[in-house]
């Protein structure tokens, strides 16, 4: 019931903000740098969730890594990288301030504890586990922003060079039609199967013509 509130109004703080990208994008004022911001904002509301959820003993922490390939997909390959380094120093700050006691650690039932001296013994709290976890967190984002990025980055160069290739093929067209048109000279293509595929003039007038 504690953080019951909390991540209620999280979600719903979530839920508006995309709604409002969603109506941005609607209204065609969406640009690459306002669906960064949005990727910085998720990771930002994810965050909060995982402090009221567990933090680091949350198996969802994962989480952060759909966002990194939402970013590669749609963004440039630096921009992918910032929004990885944004969501592993989020994961980072937040796993400092609980272990500092600076924010309360709320307990995941879950997550397997163990007694210490009467009390419950925190994963979160243990500086080794921690620092693996971060560490993991870091790698895990920055390689797939890696990967994403890269993969992307090979697709759009391919549709780029198959709009080059279209272009040409219709500049060459359109030059071949002008030169038809200017000779008077009659083409026609046919495919394997010899049916017409393409010609300049009308058959009956290019007979009438010879």
């Amino acid at each position: 019931k504690v953080v019951w509130w909390p991540l209620v109004l999280t979600v719903l703080s979530l839920a508006a903000l995309n709604l409002g990208f969603v109506l941005l994008q609607r209204l065609k004022l969406v640009t690459r740098n306002l669906l960064a911001l949005q990727a910085y904002a998720d990771l930002m509301g994810l965050t909060v969730l995982l402090h009221f959820s567990g933090s680091l003993e949350n198996p969802l922490a994962p989480l952060m890594l759909f966002h990194v390939i939402i970013a590669g997909i749609i963004l440039p390959r630096l921009q992918c990288y910032m929004v990885a380094l944004f969501g592993g120093t989020m994961y980072a700050i937040l796993a400092g301030v609980e272990l500092q006691g600076l924010l309360p650690h709320y307990t995941l039932q879950i997550f397997p504890h163990v007694e210490h001296e009467g009390e419950i013994a925190h994963a979160a709290m243990v500086p080794v586990y921690v620092l693996i976890q971060v560490a993991f967190q870091y790698a895990i984002l920055f390689l797939s922003a890696f990967f994403v990025s890269t993969l992307s980055e090979q697709l759009r160069e391919g549709e780029r060079q198959i709009e080059k290739n279209a272009e040409r093929i219709l500049t060459e067209r359109q030059l071949l039609e002008q030169a038809l048109e200017t000779t008077g000279t009659g083409l026609s293509v046919w495919d394997q199967q010899l049916s017409l595929f393409w010609h300049n003039v009308q058959w009956d007038t290019w007979f009438g013509r010879v």
